[in-house]
């Protein structure tokens, strides 16, 4: 089994690791810088989302938070929002530039003008009210929560709809969105 092959087997493309390391609303603000910057570049190679990644986390003071590769975690969790892709549901380690999904192209709208804490929330939102033409071997989670299959992430998911439902500018709402679902989630006793 070589490396690619090794690679392929440890990428999970349902588990958003950052959160799980994490654990808290800190989170939205870390995923909203990067992407804001990730997004803002022309080309997506490891090398520049790896430096954006090491600026935010050292301008948020999360460094002491995270024990192991930091980068891997989150880079591979832009792959698993839907944000970014390398082609193929393997691990962080391939040298393949990444390019935006469809979900990151319509993000990329919404770069100027909302809160950091937004825009690191609206990728699981706009999962959740819309279903996306992403591969679902490396944005699983994504195409998971877009079918209401939250598992263990209920709770991050309401939290994202209830920021997205409280702060997103129309502009951000893609077309076909079941806003509805997003409002039933919060409503909801039983989820």
């Amino acid at each position: 089994m070589g490396r690619d092959s090794a690679d392929c087997a440890r990428y999970d493309p349902r588990s958003l690791l950052t959160y799980n390391k994490l654990g808290d609303d800190r989170l939205f603000s870390l995923f909203g810088k990067v992407i804001k910057y990730v997004l803002s570049f022309d080309s997506l190679k490891k090398v520049q989302v790896v430096s954006t990644v090491d600026l935010v986390v050292e301008s948020m003071g999360l460094g002491k938070d995270f024990y192991g590769d930091l980068r891997a975690l989150i880079y591979n969790d832009l792959r698993r929002l839907g944000v970014i892709t390398i082609g193929k549901g393997c691990d962080w380690h391939r040298d393949v530039a990444a390019s935006p999904t469809p979900l990151g192209e319509y993000i990329k709208r919404c770069l100027d003008g909302v809160k950091e804490k937004l825009l690191g929330a609206l990728p699981i939102a706009l999962c959740y009210v819309k279903k996306w033409e992403i591969r679902e071997d490396e944005a699983g989670f994504c195409a998971t929560i877009s079918r209401g299959e939250l598992g263990e992430y209920t709770e991050l998911v309401k939290r994202a709809v209830d920021i997205f439902i409280k702060e997103v500018p129309p502009t951000c709402i893609t077309y076909g969105s079941h806003i509805a679902k997003a409002i039933a989630l919060l409503t909801s006793s039983s989820t």
